[in-house]
């Protein structure tokens, strides 16, 4: 009885991962996309000289990129393990019957 449980599990950690990723993934290209899309807007607006707030020293400037791809993986992680935590209890049998019954 109990092992069947670890095993039901298992198979619902899976789905619940699988479904955690996808939604993450489809999370962070939207918000890359939509960076893309603001850095393309502001930089054709400084081009007819728009200015967005006070000027930025170059050096503290250079390690945007760094900080970017940081939180571009602390999110993917952060959103992945979320949705596998809200969905695992609905996929998992055990604590489907315990939820409904």
């Amino acid at each position: 009885l109990v092992s069947s449980w670890f095993d039901d599990l298992v198979a619902a950690v899976e789905v619940a991962l699988t479904i955690g990723i996808v939604v993450a993934a489809v999370i962070v290209i939207a918000c890359m996309i939509f960076s893309v899309f603001d850095f393309r807007s502001k930089s054709l607006g400084m081009r007819r000289g728009m200015r967005y707030g006070h000027k930025v020293n170059l050096a503290t400037s250079a390690t945007f990129v760094g900080f970017f791809i940081t939180a571009l993986f602390a999110g993917f992680a952060i959103v992945t393990f979320l949705v596998t935590l809200v969905v695992l209890p609905f996929m998992w049998p055990l604590t489907w019957e315990m939820i409904w019954s």
